[in-house]
């Protein structure tokens, strides 16, 4: 797929992103005259399918899931021996670049948090984990509303509530059983969702990101560092929260991402009388 070619109703028009298995390209639906995005890959060739195994899938999952901050899909097919996936454009780029800027205000935060915790509650409650939380795979509407995307290494829970471990993630976000349990829930999205909301908070990941903190655990039984950039008051409200969101032992964290979201406003409000409106 190159810039300027028309397939079916869509002709490309800037290749505007790539990850680790696929490429992302704006395009013009002539037929509904609007923008989307399409998601590409190539059929890998030397028969190790299962890149094309995990993108089939992530368009199938997505297609079960209508919420409001989860980035819709529109249309999937192959054209010319790649596979693709019509999505919403959206133009606000992603919660990755927002963080180059450093610390978030709390405000945004918790709005943002809210938005993200509610996606992912919904997808668990329809069986689905996403398992591969990161600020790259949130991304921005022109009014910087959220939208949780990239659904490649999402796993489908079973009738026990729980899922194999695909083995695959991004390190420093990944929950510790991600690394050595064969089967997952999921409260694995609700560590990764921890880690991500230090990060706003902080502007920095645990352990200046040389080691994720799931490899300290497992290996010196170490917490959460303390927010301490935020002052003495907030870190000391804040750090339990999310040491109970990234703790070691599963069953130690909260059930549902609204519920940490909620302890992290109720510590906030004890602090500073700040609310979410």
């Amino acid at each position: 797929m190159d810039v300027g070619i028309e397939f079916n109703q869509y002709r490309v028009i800037e290749h505007i992103g790539r990850g680790g298995m696929a490429d992302v390209w704006s395009a013009r639906d002539k037929r509904l005259n609007r923008t989307v995005a399409i998601k590409t890959i190539v059929r890998d060739m030397s028969q190790d399918t299962e890149p094309v195994k995990l993108f089939e899938r992530e368009a199938q999952t997505i297609a079960q899931l209508e919420h409001p901050h989860i980035l819709p899909i529109y249309d999937f097919g192959d054209f010319e021996a790649q596979l693709y996936i019509v999505m919403r454009y959206v133009t606000g780029g992603s919660l990755e670049d927002l963080l180059t800027g450093g610390p978030m205000p709390t405000a945004d935060v918790l709005r943002l948090s809210r938005a993200i915790a509610g996606a992912l509650d919904y997808a668990h409650s329809n069986n689905v984990i996403h398992l591969d939380l990161k600020p790259s795979n949130i991304l921005m509407d022109s009014n910087v509303s959220p939208y949780l995307a990239d659904f490649g290494l999402a796993a489908v829970l079973g009738p026990e509530g729980r899922a194999a471990n695909p083995g695959y993630g991004t390190l420093l976000y990944m929950a510790p059983e991600q690394l050595t349990a064969s089967s997952l829930d999921h409260r694995a999205d609700i560590y990764s969702f921890a880690i991500l909301v230090f990060q706003m908070l902080t502007g920095e990941l645990p352990f200046d990101a040389t080691t994720s903190l799931a490899l300290k655990q497992l290996q010196l039984q170490e917490d959460l560092p303390e927010v301490d950039k935020l002052g003495a008051d907030l870190a000391e409200a804040l750090t339990p929260v999310l040491r109970r969101g990234t703790a070691l032992d599963v069953a130690a964290r909260p059930n549902t991402l609204m519920e940490l979201v909620n302890e992290l406003e109720e510590a906030l409000g004890h602090v500073g009388g700040l609310t979410l409106t």
